[in-house]
């Protein structure tokens, strides 16, 4: 199923620019947009992304080592029940191995810290 979709008050330079793009690629300016837009809404939403991590980071996390092969896993599931195409799964999994995950306290083991647990390696 397809719908349409209007854009209003677009500058004349901005569609004059689209129209010479789609005439370069010999498609109209209607078969550049669609596809144009259909590639835009293939890519990883950073804002998304981001809001999911951080809600993820506030809770514990008990092992972060592990956290890179939890989220291939979630990514793998979302793209096998068609949540995600195999192009977005690809490009974060991609980025999923240049990122550093970095080993901190969970606020669980800051409170304990906190209330006296000696740290380790202190020998007292």
């Amino acid at each position: 199923m397809s719908r349409s979709l209007t854009v209003r008050d677009v500058r004349d330079e901005v569609v004059d620019e689209l129209s010479a793009r789609a005439a370069r690629s010999g498609r109209s300016l209607q078969e550049y947009l669609r596809a144009r837009l259909t590639g835009l809404s293939q890519t990883v939403d950073a804002d998304a992304v981001s809001t999911w991590a951080q809600g993820l980071l506030a809770g514990e996390v008990s092992a972060p080592r592990i956290v890179p092969v939890e989220v291939s896993h979630v990514l793998r599931r979302t793209e096998r029940e068609g949540d995600v195409s195999s192009a977005v799964t690809g490009l974060a999994h991609r980025d999923l191995l240049t990122m550093t995950v970095e080993t901190f306290l969970s606020p669980r083991s800051l409170r304990s810290a906190r209330a006296g647990a000696a740290p380790h390696g202190d020998g007292a």
